[in-house]
């Protein structure tokens, strides 16, 4: 999985896939300081749930 991670050129796009992937994980470094601000929150939880071209 890492690997195709790489593949995706934008970093931010990209931390917020690693952050979705450890959400098994409560206690993951990602899960506790989320790669985006609490005002995107709602934002990004809605467009994790879906594939949408960005």
């Amino acid at each position: 999985m890492k690997n195709d991670l790489n593949a995706i050129a934008d970093t931010k796009f990209r931390s917020i896939v690693e952050w979705a992937l450890s959400s098994n994980q409560p206690n993951h470094p990602l899960q506790l300081n989320p790669p985006f601000k609490n005002i995107e929150a709602p934002e990004i939880i809605g467009l994790t749930g879906r594939r949408k071209s960005l």
